[in-house]
């Protein structure tokens, strides 16, 4: 039998036997009810159930469902009234995120901020409440036809900063983004796959191959290029953007780790260090020729710092990482232009288009730090230069022609005429002997030797 007790803080317990020599107290807590009498009730049916072999009625039953996964059934557990339930290990979305991403500690911080961008995606389309082996590939297709409907400044709301990956008010995503936060969905769940925490990822088969948008592709010229040095404000700015334009640098990343010790002024070349291919074999660092447009602004800046300094721009030490976009953009605006998609990766897309009308594609990549795959995928451009020069030995080859072809024609006749009188004779060919053809047809008859053909 079972019986309630009160302690002397109003506290009640509920105690019984079980086995018959035991005897168990069990704290009433708010997740067994309110009515102590009906608690008591149920324990002794579930006591006598398990004394006789026999099951628990059916309102006990309907009563312990309740109670699973809580922490009196638990304590139920521990007595041996109730079967144990296995605790489940299936995280939440965000818990599981969260942990995935603080574990990371092999990523730079660019990435982790993508990482986060898409965490902040997904627990705003599923919850962060929701256990990760509940989402389906279908349920992916759905987050991303939401990516493509939502409209930025429609996702998590905010007080004063945006949150990492939160979106400006009136534009939508560009698929590229969307086939990024794909990939890193992936990534994310591709852990989850290894940990047997999920049988499968469920963003597995979303496309996440960036597309190549020439629309956002932009050839800076030479007269925009030193439209926009005179804009700089100083020496430091015009070597930055002469090592971007002129040296096709990666920036600001790897103009910023520069070092001074890097320049070798007497053969002409520069060691470069590039932290987005450091992990591949060989990738740390590339050696690149200082090319003639960019060897005034190096020797400008050392006639500045001399060895006083240790790295050649500094000017970015401290500052967040849009500063030196935002401040390219008023450096353009100020030189009377529009700031173009991409400021910097076109910059550097323009210097190995110009670089590959004058050397192997092979050596090009070699000196800018990646492969013919991606240059001709998201760096070639075709630009009016080509097409003027086009034109130009065009005309001139066409030129040529027409005076070899006057030059060879025979006297009185020009080379037009005869080649159009060749044509006809050639166009005539097969009809000559026509009138030695057979009457049976035109296979020759026996015994005839062919003729005219």
């Amino acid at each position: 039998m079972a019986s309630i007790t009160t302690r002397v803080n109003g506290t009640l317990f509920v105690q019984f036997a079980f086995p018959a020599n035991r005897r168990h107290t069990i704290r009433l807590g708010s997740t067994a009810g309110t009515d102590a009498a009906t608690v008591k009730g149920h324990i002794e049916e579930l006591v006598d159930a398990a004394k006789n072999g026999l099951t628990a009625d059916p309102e006990t039953k309907a009563w312990l469902r309740k109670l699973r996964g809580g922490q009196f059934y638990d304590k139920l557990a521990e007595t041996g009234l109730v079967p144990r339930v296995a605790r489940d290990l299936t995280p939440k979305l965000a818990d599981y995120l969260d942990r995935y991403i603080e574990r990371r500690t092999d990523v730079k911080t660019p990435t982790k901020k993508k990482y986060i961008s898409t965490r902040n995606s997904l627990c705003d389309y599923f919850g962060e409440g929701k256990r990760i082996d509940e989402i389906t590939p279908g349920d992916a297709d759905d987050w991303r036809r939401h990516l493509i409907a939502q409209e930025k400044g429609h996702g998590r709301p905010t007080k004063s900063k945006r949150p990492t990956g939160a979106l400006k008010a009136g534009e939508s995503r560009s698929e590229n983004t969307i086939r990024k936060h794909a990939s890193v969905a992936k990534v994310l769940f591709s852990g989850a796959t290894r940990k047997k925490l999920i049988p499968e990822n469920p963003f597995a088969d979303l496309p996440s191959h960036t597309q190549a948008n020439a629309d956002r592709m932009f050839f800076v010229t030479r007269a925009q290029a030193d439209a926009i040095i005179e804009a700089c404000p100083d020496a430091q700015w015009r070597l930055l953007f002469a090592l971007a334009r002129y040296g096709g640098l990666r920036t600001p990343s790897e103009p910023t780790l520069l070092r001074w010790s890097d320049i070798n002024w007497d053969q002409g070349r520069m060691t470069v260090t590039s932290p987005k291919t450091e992990r591949f074999p060989h990738g740390k660092c590339r050696v690149t020729p200082i090319f003639p447009e960019l060897r005034p602004f190096l020797d400008d800046m050392w006639e500045i710092v001399g060895t006083r300094a240790d790295r050649v721009i500094t000017m970015c030490d401290g500052k967040s990482g849009a500063y030196a976009r935002t401040m390219f953009m008023k450096i353009i605006k100020r030189a009377g232009l529009t700031p173009w998609p991409k400021l910097w990766q076109n910059l550097r897309s323009s210097r190995q288009t110009e670089l590959e009308d004058q050397f192997p594609t092979h050596v090009v990549c070699k000196w800018l730090g990646n492969t013919p795959k991606i240059a001709h995928k998201h760096y070639h451009q075709v630009t009016e230069d080509h097409f003027a020069r086009a034109a130009t030995s065009g005309a001139a080859a066409l030129q040529k022609a027409q005076h070899f072809s006057v030059a060879t024609a025979p006297n009185g006749s020009s080379g037009e005429e005869d080649n159009r009188k060749n044509q006809l004779e050639n166009e005539c060919l097969p009809l000559t002997g026509i009138n030695n053809l057979a009457e049976a047809g035109i296979e020759p008859a026996r015994g005839l030797p062919p003729t005219g053909f």
